[in-house]
Order: structure tokens, then sequence, then C-alpha cells
């Protein structure tokens, strides 16, 4: 056993009985010492059962063996070097070539049927930190070998202050020597980390920095072909987890989840230091090669890491991206990610799920590294099932003017979009490309109900429009254009007083710059209802309060026209017409009533005009045309009075 370990064995005592034709032993006290008398291994209780095939080989063959107390101690010196057993490997390889640890003791183990460690000890050692062992207990490790074929599994126990447990298994072909080099190996490694706390791990290990708290899930598979790394797979779920991302920024969630697999190549290209990401690369193929490069072609199917991700709960606060924290209830996305010939990161999506109390989305797509800044290059398409309006602001980055987010955010106040089209494509630092549509489209889309839009609200002792509501129609924001068109609204000066609207388009054609609302539409209503709107809104004001004592029995219909500068609300103007229904209007107490009144009466901002206006006025008809205000000469008013109404109302005899 001394030859075949290259080491000597020495042991302190020894029972011995016959097992069919193989003979067990129990032993104790089982020291392994090196050349230079260092004890590599004590073993305190070893059972074992010596093949009667050892005969023959003139060396021990074991068909089993099984100790109990192994304390093992695995230690990286400064140069990068594994010491296990007395035996080193190094870690510093550049080729993917997998660590060679072709020492006597691995060869011997290697020919052993099966070799079990119970309840043993396993220190880690690394003196290239500044860090006490790392000690993992109750570690159970199992070996067995069938040439070509070896298999082994260790379970450990972590500090409590770890995690929960630690599962290393591994499947591998060794073929026999053919020659004077040995064979490469070839076969899979597999690790499962249990409730890791990772923030305990880091005195041992390189983990992300940016992980604050959480409880970390893990499983990695390792493949390793003729003693190359291969391909590579990892299923990672935190709980409970928070990300610091810089200053001002941070992700939480309760649940995240993200399993990458891809070709080893596709990990070293993403996480190898990359060159700028719009640097040709430059190889044998010349210059057509070096254009492609500049160009940016798709990670290949050797190089393209496969990635699932879903998050439960998700919280981003990102103050220098967006104004508010967005919440998630649930995320999942699928895709590839992987570095393009000029060496930039590129994402694409095949599928991504967004929900939340505001939307629930289906996008697809890609992002890459490039462009004029560090916002990437976009292409997504995709459909809103449902949208909140009154959210919009709260997902739109900080570069879209203040202005344009804050009246979004008090002025589209309801409203849900069903099955909306979003379309974003190019240089995300030009976004939403209203000054640059050379460089991209941001296109939004789809249909609405219950929609409402406090566009003017009041300010003080300054009166507001009254809200547009129960709004249903066509909504769109491109680029900076904003549209919602209503097949059928409603507008309430006051309590009980309804004016119903069709056939409207409300528009603000650019929300960064000069932002001015135009609100047109047919609207009906009690002529009650209008009169309302002119005591209780700026539109009285605007028609100099010559309605503010009016008075009125019919029902009229007023088309009407809109211009609101949102930060300059006082420089708005007015276009309608009213079409009276035959029935009276009185303008102020003291007068009497125009009766069957019939035509129409044009106002705006700066003028009132009479179109045809006919009415019976003390007790004889009565024709008005011309105007007041603005280029208007006057109002011109025909007709004849009955005496008998004249007397009665200004007692003339």
């Amino acid at each position: 056993l001394s030859s075949a370990l290259d080491a000597q064995v020495t042991l302190d005592h020894v029972a011995a009985d016959w097992n069919g034709p193989n003979l067990s032993l129990q032993l104790r006290g089982v020291n392994f010492v090196d050349a230079q008398q260092h004890r590599l291994l004590r073993l305190p209780q070893v059972r074992a059962e010596l093949s009667w095939r050892s005969l023959l080989r003139w060396s021990p063959q074991f068909v089993n063996i099984e100790a109990v107390g192994l304390d093992l101690s695995v230690r990286r010196d400064r140069q990068q070097q594994i010491w296990a057993l007395g035996y080193s490997f190094g870690l510093d390889q550049s080729d993917n070539q997998a660590p060679d640890a072709d020492g006597a003791a691995i060869r011997w183990l290697t020919t052993q049927r099966q070799i079990v460690l119970r309840d043993s000890t396993l220190r880690w050692i690394d003196e290239r930190r500044d860090a006490g062992p790392l000690v993992l207990k109750h570690v159970t490790l199992k070996i067995h070998n069938q040439a070509p074929e070896h298999r082994f599994s260790l379970v450990a126990t972590p500090p409590e202050s770890l995690g929960a447990s630690l599962d290393i298994r591994g499947e591998f072909e060794h073929p026999a020597h053919t020659g004077p080099t040995p064979s490469p190996w070839s076969g899979q490694l597999y690790m499962k980390v249990g409730e890791m706390l990772p923030l305990g791990w880091k005195p041992w290990f390189d983990l992300p920095q940016n992980l604050q708290s959480g409880e970390v899930s893990a499983q990695a598979w390792l493949g390793i072909q003729q003693g190359r790394l291969d391909r590579f797979t990892s299923d990672v779920t935190v709980k409970r987890g928070r990300w610091e991302m810089g200053r001002d920024a941070s992700v939480q969630a309760d649940m995240a989840r993200l399993y990458l697999a891809g070709p080893w190549r596709g990990f070293e290209r993403i996480f190898s230091p990359p060159v700028a990401p719009n640097t040709p690369v430059v190889d044998a193929a010349g210059p057509q090669a070096e254009a492609s490069a500049a160009a940016g072609t798709e990670p290949g199917p050797e190089t393209a890491i496969q990635f699932r991700f879903e998050t439960q709960a998700l919280g981003v606060h990102a103050a220098d991206v967006f104004q508010y924290p967005l919440n998630f209830e649930h995320i999942a996305a699928r895709g590839s990610i992987g570095r393009q010939g000029n060496q930039a990161m590129r994402v694409a999506f095949d599928q991504i799920d967004l929900l939340n109390h505001d939307m629930d989305a289906r996008l697809q797509g890609s992002w890459q590294e490039g462009g004029s800044g560090a916002a990437g290059v976009a292409d997504i398409h995709g459909t809103f099932k449902r949208a909140a309006i009154a959210a919009i602001d709260q997902y739109l980055p900080n570069t879209v003017n203040l202005d344009a987010r804050e009246w979004m955010a008090k002025g589209l106040t309801g409203g849900q979009i069903h099955d909306a089209q979003l379309s974003l494509k190019g240089d995300l630092e030009f976004f939403p490309f209203e000054d640059h549509p050379e460089q991209g489209d941001f296109d939004v889309q789809g249909r609405y109900s219950g929609g409402s839009i406090d566009y003017l609200p009041p300010e003080g002792k300054k009166l507001g429009w009254p809200q547009l509501a129960d709004m249903a129609g066509t909504v769109r924001l491109h680029r900076a254009d904003l549209r919602l068109t209503a097949d059928q609204a409603s507008m309430l000066p006051v309590k009980g007083q309804k004016i119903s609207l069709h056939g409207l388009e409300a528009r603000i054609p650019n929300i960064e710059n000069n932002s001015i609302l135009s609100i047109e539409g047919e609207t009906v209503a009690p002529a009650s209802a209008y009169l309302a709107l002119m005591r209780h809104s700026p539109l009285g004001e605007l028609l100099n309060g010559d309605f503010d004592d009016a008075q009125a029995q019919d029902n009229w219909e007023v088309p009407l026209s809109l211009k609101i500068p949102l930060l300059h609300s006082r420089e708005t103007t007015v276009h309608g017409t009213i079409r009276f229904g035959g029935g009276t209007l009185t303008l102020m107490p003291e007068m009497p009533p125009f009766r069957s009144l019939a035509g129409s009466l044009d106002f705006s901002d700066t003028e009132i005009k009479a179109d045809n206006v006919k009415a019976e006025f003390l007790g004889g008809p009565l024709v008005a045309s011309g105007g007041i205000g603005g280029a208007q000469k006057g109002l011109q008013i025909h007709g004849n009075l009955a005496a008998k109404a004249l007397t009665e109302y200004g007692g003339v005899a």
C-alpha cells in the first residue's frame, strides 16, 4: 500500500477476517506520511475488503473501503497551487485545460471499486486571503470506480452562518494510457448549494459585491471533454435578495431565479474584459472580416449563452434613470446573451413577460452595447394586454422632459389600455427620438376604456376646465406625440350637469417641448350644462362673462375646440359653435327670453358671431347676424315687436 500511494502508511491496529474469497480488514489509526516525514492524512477508523485479485496484480485492490472521522485540509498557496494529500495542481490555466492531478495516490484511488468516507471534516485554507479556515463538517464522500468510468459524490454541512447544505458530484471517463502521456479526462461536475448566505462566504470566495442580503440556492454543471472545459450550466435562486447597483440605485426581490447554459468559451467571452464595443476585430481574413466585425454580428451557437430569468415582487430604485421606483409582481424572460464580433454585448429576448398593477405585457427583441452612450441600442416590440394610462409617466425615463412627465402625472388620471402594440428601435441615448428621428423610433398604440383627462385642473382661485371622463377610443404615443381619440366621453361642469362628447380627439404634438394640448370634438347636452361650463371654467372669462347670468331651456349641440399651452394656461384659445334647438334663452333676469331660438352662434376667446340666428322676442320674429369682438363690426338685429308684449314688459302705453 505504501508503494502504491507513494507514501509511508502505518497502522495502529489491524483485525482481519475472511468474507468469502476476500479478506475483510478493520483498521485503526491509519497514518499517511510523505518522504519528508510530514503526515498527510490520518484515518481514525477504516473498514476495508481486500479483493483476492490483489495476489494476481501484486497491488492492493479493495472491493470496498469505508473510513470514519477523516480530517482533510485543502490549501491554496500564494502561487495559485492547490495542495491536498501532498499533491498539487494549478488553477491558473489559460487554455481551458482542466487541472491535472494525475499523481500516484490519484491513480491508485481510481483503481479501487468503492471508497466511502463518513462523518469527515474538510478544511479549506486560502493563503491568498486574510481569512481563517473554512470548515465543512459531517462530510460524506463516496467514490465508485469501474474503469473507464469513475463517479464521486460529496455531501457536507457548512457552518450555520453560511447555509444549509453543500452537494458536489462528478462522473468521468479516463481511458487507459496508450502512450507516454496520461489520457485526458472527460465527464461532468455537479454542485448544489442550499440556502446559502452569500455575505458569510465572502472571506473565502469572490462573490458579486452588489448582493447585500438574501438567501441563495444554486446548482451548477461543468462539462469536460478530452481534458478541456466544454459546457457550463447554472441555476441560481435568490430569496429576499437586495442588490446595491451604485449610487442611488438598488434592486430587491422576494425571489429571483437565473438559469444560464452554454459553451465555456461563451462564458469566457462574456466575463473576460472586453475591448471597446466599437473597436473592430482584425483577423487573418483581412479587411472584409474587419468590416464585418465592426458592424457587429450576432453571437454564433458556439458562443451564445441561453438564459431564463424569473422574479417575483421585484422593486427597482434607480433615481438617475427613473423618477419613481418601479415595482413588478412577476417578470419572466428567456433568450440568449453573448458578445458580437466587435466585442459588444448583445442580449436577444425570445420572450419577456411583465406583470404588475399597471401592466400585463409580452415583449420580444434585443438590446446591445453601442450607440452614443451607456444606454445602448434596442429593438423591442410586443403587446400590452393591459396598461394603466395614469401610470405612463412612471415608466418614462428621466431623459423625457420633466414638465411633460409632470403634466402626465396630473393630467392622465384614469383609463385602461387594451392590446396595445409597442415598438422601440434605436439608440436609447436619443429616446423618445422626437428631435432625432433618424436615430430611432418609439410607438405605442391601442384601444382604451374608462379614460379620464384632467387637462387643466384648478390652481388656487383660478378656475380649471372640467375633466374629460368616461372616455373610450384609441390612444397613441409616437415619439413625443400623444394622441387620444374617443368614440364617447363626458364632461361634468358641476354635479348633475353632464355634457356628452363624441368624435373627440385630444393631442399633444410634442410632450417634451412647448407642449400644447388641443381638444376637438362634438358635444351635446341640455343648455343649462353649457351655461354651467361657462360659469365654472375659464370659458366664461374667455367670453367676457356675457353668459354669466343667462338661463336656458333647450338642448344644444356645440362643436368645441380648445388649445391649451400646458405651461402657460392663460394663453388658452377656444372656438366653438352653439347650435340652438328651438328652446328659450334668457341672457339676464331683467330681460325677456328669446323663444323658439334656432340657428347657430360661433364663439371664440376673442369674438362672438351670429349665423342666421332666429328667435321670437317680445311676441315678434327676430333675426341676428354679425358679431362683436375681434374683427366683427357689430351685431345686427332685425325684427318686429308685438305692441302688447312690449307694453307688458316695459309698461309703455
